[in-house]
């Protein structure tokens, strides 16, 4: 519910285009050339700003042009300003905010040029806003306190309410609730003063969203039925429409449905008034999951299939992915599969494109970014060059005039030089600076990119390696076993994959931390040895291990990162060997444990030893195409290595094989100390045992995922209650009118993530003061900021998919065991 109430902050306050005859009046003035240039700029400013400023951006773009271009052949620099600070506008509406900071730059500095401190004022207030839109809080907050203080010099209280609105906004963005409040307290002051209606249902809103925040739901309702009202008074049916279909999803998330029903229907009617079809389609989906949730599936499909039908049209990717999201679960509830079949195809493909939209959007603005400062960088030194040409002009003239100046001249061309230098150095400190920047902005993209990429091929997987395993321990033909084997390898390996792109993305972030942890030496070899071993037999390959017996039971490491480097060289080693064998060989040399890879393969050539270690390098150009893979292994195990203070080389001779040796210190530790990690099918049956009864809320959207989390759970644990729900919304519901021993909750589902889910249900649980509930992420996102995420939302755990039977069995059972729950036995 929170990220409706954000929506409501960002709600566009305006009256609407202005009629037609009024905008025909205007261009006709306009092309009028017997009138006065300020009559005629006018009129094309009006236009530009009134006709197409809210509909369509480009278009006012381009007419502002058109003013901007006229006003500088008459070399009025007032209309200049206020073109350049229209396509400023225009251009944050379309999401180049890099764009748009560079116009209002322009327009600032005509006005302060001009000295018109109101305009300076407004300049500084869209600069403000623009970079809080870029997420730059304490350059907005600069720019937003600049334009405060010329609107209180000059006693602009219309200015003084923007101002002060802006700032309290600013501070609800850090979430800094209080703050944001006091503020909406002061501009709402100031607007009653005024007695400017507008003013005043903006500031409504505002207060209302700050009370939805902090899910005092009567307080926020109030609020919008006040600054409804107003809007009403005033036949403002934009906002009209706004506020209802808000007011519809504050009814709907308490509980009210049919409430919520009747103000989305109000909302519908209004916007099919005025011709919104984006905001139509939008208000037919939330219509049909409203009577989804009443059970009434032929009523939700009806009207899904209305707002899809109107989103195709446009052409909007996120309603048709949330229209088709909500036609699946309509048409699978109804029975019919297939039209649930055809709509989850079409929602996976939107959601695609949203992503794609996403990234695309994020490298266009940080390409925007760089442009942006480049130009700004070779504009300041143009001007100081011109300066420094004037000021040597101006030197030049003092030798000539005044001759016994001479040692004052050169000292003063020495003092020059030097000031130049320190400005370069100046101005290198300041790229160096901004070349940091966008380094890091770039960081943070890759790592969103990442996430992504791990959410989305991990969701997947995870479907494949749970059903496989299903397959696996039900009854099936004895001929059908090596080819559950060979499915099950195939996603482990494509997993691996996976893997290996994430932790070199952590390696190079310095994120990557290896743990030091007792385990079993022979136990990681076996392992490693039983996951790739029907991998060789599918090759005709032997694989086989040696163990030296001078190795203790127990070591002191990495057994995670161990076995990762083993697997990605014993895996490397059957790719690349067609007859003969492959041997894993542990050894002891002194203080160091020595594992060996040994293959009868194709070798490597000598010239090629010293760089196959190198990202994305293979021994031969063909090797990528013969044999596959992306060259990222080795040099992942290398550094894997490294990071454990060990070694790691090869041998090899072109047509007679390979060998590549591991070398890392070996630390000892007592038997009593060693705690195993692996778990036998009788230790997870036992557990399991213990959470025998146990109700469980699943929220999933993913029906392959709530497949496989349902026949893992009812396989092991006996006489369970389960309830699948399908986004987070569903979820906080069920926990406030049921009874649950502990929630599995996806992290990234439609309506409502589990973000937002959880803390929802641990504000709920404060205010009622229930004892909290255990839940356990189940996500696809493995990066250290996610799983992060989980717990600051108030999750207890995290599951990553896709995950091993024992992960799953014995997160639940400590879980519940910590919250000394009553089913446990």
């Amino acid at each position: 519910m929170k990220n409706h109430f954000l929506v409501l902050l960002m709600l566009l306050i305006t009256s609407g285009a202005q009629a037609t005859p009024v905008l025909d009046s205007l261009w006709n003035l306009w092309e009028n050339t017997d009138l006065p240039d300020t009559t005629r700029l006018n009129a094309i400013h009006s236009y530009a700003w009134d006709a197409y400023l809210n509909s369509q951006p480009d278009s006012t773009i381009y007419f502002a042009q058109i003013e901007y271009d006229y006003a500088e052949s008459v070399g009025d620099k007032l209309w200049m300003s206020r073109a350049l600070n229209t396509q400023g506008v225009a251009q944050g509406y379309l999401g180049n905010y890099s764009e748009s900071l560079k116009l209002h730059t322009r327009s600032l500095e005509l006005r302060e040029e001009l000295g018109l401190q109101a305009d300076i004022a407004a300049s500084l207030n869209n600069l403000g806003n623009t970079h809080r839109r870029l997420g730059e809080t304490l350059e907005a907050l600069s720019y937003f306190k600049r334009s405060l203080a010329i609107k209180e010099a000059i006693n602009d209280k219309q200015g003084l309410f923007s101002a002060i609105l802006n700032i309290g906004n600013l501070y609800s963005d850090q979430g800094d609730l209080e703050t944001a409040y006091d503020f909406y307290l002061r501009s709402y002051d100031i607007a009653k003063e005024l007695n400017n209606p507008r003013s005043i249902a903006l500031n409504l809103i505002h207060l209302g969203t700050y009370h939805g925040q902090k899910s005092e739901y009567d307080e926020a309702l109030a609020y919008f039925l006040e600054s409804m009202n107003i809007y009403e008074e005033l036949e403002d049916i934009y906002n009209v429409a706004g506020l209802s279909y808000n007011l519809g999803f504050l009814m709907v998330s308490e509980g009210n449905v049919q409430e919520g029903i009747k103000y989305f229907n109000q909302s519908l009617g209004l916007r099919q008034e005025i011709g919104d079809r984006g905001g139509e389609a939008a208000t037919l989906a939330s219509l049909g999951m409203s009577y989804y949730s009443l059970n009434n599936y032929p009523r939700a499909i009806d009207l899904g299939s209305q707002a899809l039908l109107i989103s195709q049209e446009i052409g909007d990717i996120r309603t048709i992915k949330d229209a088709s999201e909500d036609l699946f679960r309509a048409y699978k509830k109804s029975g019919d599969y297939r039209k649930a079949l055809e709509m989850y195809e079409l929602s996976v493909e939107m959601r695609d494109s949203v992503l794609n939209e996403e990234n695309q959007r994020a490298l266009i603005q940080q390409q925007y970014q760089y442009q942006y400062e480049k130009q700004k960088t070779i504009d300041q030194l143009e001007n100081e060059k011109q300066l420094l040409i004037a000021s040597e002009k101006q030197q030049q003239q003092r030798v000539i005039s005044i001759a016994i100046g001479l040692v004052l001249v050169l000292s003063l061309i020495f003092a020059l030089i030097l000031y130049r230098r320190l400005q370069v150095s100046r101005i290198q400190a300041i790229e160096i600076k901004k070349q940091k920047q966008r380094a890091e902005q770039s960081e943070r993209h890759k790592e969103q990119f990442l996430a992504n990429m791990s959410h989305e091929i991990r969701t997947p997987m995870h479907a494949i390696s749970g059903m496989v395993k299903i397959l696996e321990r039900n009854q099936h033909l004895s001929e059908q076993e090596k080819f559950l084997k060979a499915m099950q390898v195939s996603s482990d390996n494509l997993t691996v994959l996976l893997d290996d792109i994430l932790d070199l993305s952590k390696i190079e972030a310095g994120k990557i931390e290896v743990e030091e942890v007792p385990f079993q030496p022979r136990e990681v070899i076996e392992n490693v040895r039983q996951m790739l071993v029907y991998k060789a037999e599918e090759k005709g390959l032997e694989l086989k291990i040696e163990i030296d017996p001078q190795i203790p039971e127990f070591l002191l490491g990495d057994p995670t990162r161990l076995s990762q480097v083993l697997t990605n060289l014993a895996g490397n080693s059957i790719k690349f060997t067609n007859k003969g064998s492959v041997s894993i060989i542990a050894k002891r040399k002194s203080e160091f444990l020595i594992c060996e890879v040994h293959d009868t393969g194709i070798g490597i050539p000598k010239d090629k030893l010293y760089t196959i270690f190198d990202a994305f390098e293979q021994a031969k150009g063909s090797t990528s195409r013969n044999f596959g893979g992306t060259g990222l292994g080795l040099n992942i195990s290398k550094q894997l290595v490294e990071l454990q203070k060990g070694n790691i080389w090869a041998e090899s001779e072109e047509g007679q094989g390979s060998t590549f040796f591991v070398s890392l210190p070996l630390v000892t530790v007592d038997e009593g100390s060693f705690k195993q990690e692996l778990m036998t099918e009788e230790q997870i049956e036992k557990m399991a045992s213990h959470i025998k009864g146990a109700r469980i809320l699943i929220a999933e959207d993913n029906p392959f995922n709530q497949m496989i989390v349902k026949d893992d759970l009812e396989y092991f644990v006996k006489d369970l209650t389960l309830k699948i729900v399908d986004h987070g919304q569903l979820a906080v519901e069920q926990v406030k009118s049921n009874a649950y021993d502990l929630v599995l909750m996806d992290v990234q589902m439609p309506r409502m993530d589990g973000y937002e889910a959880t803390t929802l249900i641990r504000d709920w649980e404060r205010q009622q003061n229930q004892t909290a509930i255990p839940i356990i992420a189940m996500t696809a996102s493995l990066l250290k900021t996610e799983v992060s995420l989980c717990f600051e939302a108030g999750m207890n755990d995290y599951i990553p998919k896709p995950y091993q039977i024992q992960e799953l069995i014995k997160t639940i059972y400590g879980a519940m065991q910590k919250n000394n729950s009553a089913t446990i036995k």
